[in-house]
């Protein structure tokens, strides 16, 4: 074995655009150099392979439609690595994910994998939790007990033992848990505590789908079933039925209790059905709950409000009843936080892994510390003058002959360009301060209305996503920034309007049209 083996890092897709590009990067920003990047895509109709061929350095190969386990033995099939990690397209690896793993299998060659902790991005919110669990030493009672790997791209796989198992095609779900299962029966595996990765939570998720992951994982625990060899497995195996059934039956009871349906609704519901015929307590105590409840379904109260009014359509009497002035001239912070703040702090946490080393920040320096955290070494805040107690280095962005070339590893740079007139140059002092290597993180104005504070007076400019590209290009010689905008029509207008955060629905907020484009962002490295 080489003293650096190779790794390969293979990212499964299925129409996951708006996602895999995070992926990507983070998998290109990683510290352990010796890697191959392989992109699997099962068959998506968007956007997916123009994206991934926009990236040097990463293989694309396209397989019908045939479900994650064959695209990650697909992915197996072509890996030249020594060890394989495999990440789905809409999470992310932190830098050092791969070489930290990679120590470990290194140190002992008897491991057959190694996992760590990880992270959980709420995307409705913009939160994170981490998961960190602490399993005893007997880690297949410990997986027959409840998988405490929880996330697949914390893993790392010695290749050749993962050959002798792949990934089961037969399974709609839980495929990684039986894979677990099945090596952790026979060989050492290793787990620790290090948070090496973020899965991001949001509609699409296959893990949504209580129902299916509960059957899911209780076929997989049920093929271990003819396997267990002693009393210990036989209670890990118990405890694990218990637990599953438990924690899936309370989250669809939890689930029905906040959606806002009508109770006839809930009782319509696949999981309803399910909770009454196989949870009997939780279905009874949830049959109780919905008894008490008069909400009327969103469809009821459209009837309602319209009844009669057939002659102008709905969006007709909705714009002529919409104020000739705002709700809110402060951005939404009166109302519960800005919409934009949103859009940019989700951009941070997709990008989170390119925050570490040496950080320059404008203004303050809290998303350099909110998003990069322990892996930040030095945090330098700008501002105009010195009026900032919080400022470390004092000067214009255009013009800052006091900060020396190549001093940064990342620039967080939000919510700043529009308010300077010769931007550009700021770019080109972005550029030559960045250390070779370093990122860019940029944010700006797309859609919005001018502060009426004391920054309307240094408002300069709004910008649309070619603009921005096409800046960052003339700065940043022989590289491409990867741009991603966020917003929609309805959003362009409640932010105008001036509405808080909290009044917005998740699946308003994550629409996005790139003919409204609310925030405008972008990552470039310096190379």
């Amino acid at each position: 074995m080489s003293a650096f083996p190779k790794v390969s890092i293979v990212i499964t897709t299925f129409n996951n655009y708006h996602f895999i590009g995070t992926a990507i990067r983070s998998a290109l920003e990683q510290d352990y150099k010796n890697i191959e990047i392989i992109v699997v895509d099962d068959g998506s109709t968007d956007q997916t392979k123009d994206l991934v061929d926009s990236f040097s350095g990463v293989t694309y190969i396209f397989q019908s439609n045939q479900g994650l386990s064959a695209a990650r033995n697909a992915g197996l099939q072509y890996a030249g690595g020594e060890f394989i990690c495999f990440l789905d397209a809409d999470d992310w690896l932190y830098y050092n994910a791969i070489s930290l793993n990679a120590m470990f299998l290194l140190d002992d060659p008897d491991l057959a994998f190694v996992a760590g902790a990880h992270t959980i991005y709420y995307e409705f919110t913009g939160v994170f939790v981490d998961v960190i669990k602490q399993p005893g030493n007997n880690m297949y009672n410990e997986l027959l007990g409840g998988n405490f790997i929880g996330m697949h791209a914390t893993v790392l796989y010695r290749s050749d033992i993962l050959r002798e198992f792949i990934f089961d095609t037969a399974l709609p779900n839980c495929e990684d848990y039986d894979v677990y299962l099945r090596i952790a029966r026979k060989h050492p595996i290793r787990h620790h505590k290090t948070i090496i990765a973020a899965y991001r939570k949001h509609q699409e998720n296959m893990s949504g789908d209580n129902i299916a992951m509960l059957n899911g994982i209780q076929e997989v625990l049920g093929r271990q079933k003819y396997f267990l060899k002693n009393e210990d497995e036989v209670k890990a195996y118990v405890k694990g039925i218990e637990f599953n059934r438990r924690y899936y039956s309370e989250q669809m009871a939890s689930r029905l209790k906040t959606i806002h349906y009508s109770k006839w609704e809930i009782r319509e519901s696949k999981e309803y059905y399910f909770l009454k015929k196989y949870f009997p307590e939780i279905g009874k105590e949830l049959s109780s709950y919905i008894f008490k409840q008069k909400k009327f379904s969103v469809m009821r109260n459209i009837k309602r409000i319209f009844f009669g009014r057939k002659q102008e359509s709905n969006e007709m009497i909705a714009l002529k009843n919409l104020p000739l002035k705002p709700v809110s001239t402060q951005f939404g912070y009166d109302r519960g936080g800005p919409i934009d703040r949103y859009y940019i702090e989700t951009f941070l946490a997709e990008n989170s892994f390119c925050i570490h080393g040496n950080i320059l920040e404008i203004g303050d320096n809290y998303y350099t510390m909110r998003f990069g955290g322990d892996r930040v070494k030095t945090s330098d805040v700008l501002h105009v003058d010195d009026t900032n107690p919080a400022a470390t280095v004092i000067g214009d962005l255009s013009d800052l002959p006091n900060v020396a070339d190549n001093t940064y590893n990342a620039i967080v740079l939000t919510q700043t360009l529009h308010l300077i007139y010769d931007f550009k140059r700021a770019l080109d002092t972005c550029y030559r301060i960045l250390k070779p290597g370093g990122s860019l993180l940029v944010t700006v104005p797309g859609i919005s209305h001018i502060a009426q504070d004391e920054w309307g007076k240094y408002w300069q400019w709004s910008f649309t996503s070619r603009s921005l590209s096409r800046a960052l290009e003339d700065s940043f010689i022989n590289n491409k920034p990867v741009m991603k905008t966020y917003g929609n029509v309805f959003i362009a207008s409640a932010f105008i309007y001036g509405f808080g955060l909290p009044e917005i629905k998740p699946e308003q907020l994550n629409y996005h049209d790139d003919h409204y484009q609310v925030i405008i962002s972008a990552v470039i490295k310096k190379l």
